[in-house]
């Protein structure tokens, strides 16, 4: 364990770097793959003082195998991190980190709102609910989503087949991600055949009214527009898909059917989302 600069040096926070173990990889072509040899992995743990910065204590991963080199390049980081004020450059502070969904609240109203797509035609969420709404928040350039995104287009249809919406929404900060910008989504959406609205959250004020977490986080909601599905999207950690179990469909489909949704529920996991 590597410590890294006391407490007050950026924003009241403590910076660790723990090296720990991994059966999982994410490969170059955003495949999550086992491994027989064991690869080392960074954890970052940030424990803030909620007097200095308002934010509870939190424990994130980083999402991506860590080579040597990779280890050293991120010491460097996180001292130079450290020995700033709050003003440091908050893509910095944006490293990209594995992140779980909480439990779902069952029966947490969502709140309506209005975001365009990049070619600027507005949906409200309100007009979207059938027997049912799905509402994704995720981007571009995660490798969770884009190994899921053909599958995800696929079951998106089954859904609004059976009167369920479905919405897509990008909030991340595409000014220090451009990959995730309006511009690249409409080709996003194009080349994994979306026919669901991919919205633009371009102040991220709905990302923070849904306390979304990470890409991709699903909110399924009944008709009455109540939380019942705060899961994963299937069981499935590679790139084998057969037999796998669609967690997701079968869920909103008996919130269609029921009003409610599974109580089992497992989270759903990805990058965090990328706050200004």
């Amino acid at each position: 364990m590597i410590s890294m600069p006391a407490p007050g040096s950026w924003c009241g926070k403590n910076f660790e770097l723990r090296e720990t173990l991994t059966k999982e990889v994410i490969t170059s072509d955003h495949r999550v793959v086992p491994i027989n040899s064991m690869r080392r992995v960074c954890w970052m743990i940030s424990m803030a003082s909620s007097a200095s910065c308002g934010q509870p204590t939190y424990l994130r991963r980083l999402d991506v195998p860590i080579p040597n080199q990779f280890v050293s390049d991120q010491k460097k980081l996180l001292q130079k991190i450290g020995s700033r004020s709050t003003t440091a450059n908050p893509r910095e502070r944006n490293i990209t980190m594995l992140s779980d969904t909480p439990v779902c609240d069952f029966g947490w109203k969502a709140p309506d709102f209005e975001l365009a797509t990049p070619d600027g035609t507005r949906h409200r969420m309100s007009d979207h609910i059938g027997k049912g709404l799905l509402i994704a928040f995720i981007c571009n350039h995660c490798p969770y989503v884009m190994r899921i995104a053909d599958q995800f287009a696929e079951e998106a249809r089954v859904l609004q087949k059976n009167d369920i919406g479905v919405l897509a929404i990008m909030s991340n900060d595409y000014q220090s991600y451009p990959t995730d910008a309006p511009a690249h989504m409409i080709e996003f959406a194009a080349r994994h055949g979306f026919d669901f609205p991919y919205l633009v959250d371009e102040d991220q004020s709905v990302a923070r009214a849904y306390n979304a977490i990470c890409t991709p986080d699903f909110f399924g909601l009944n008709a009455k527009g109540e939380l019942q599905y705060r899961g994963r999207f299937d069981d499935t950690r590679g790139g084998d898909v057969r037999g796998r179990k669609t967690e997701l469909r079968d869920a909103m489909l008996q919130v269609a059917q029921t009003g409610e949704g599974p109580r089992e529920q497992v989270a759903s996991m990805g990058c965090s989302i990328k706050w200004r």
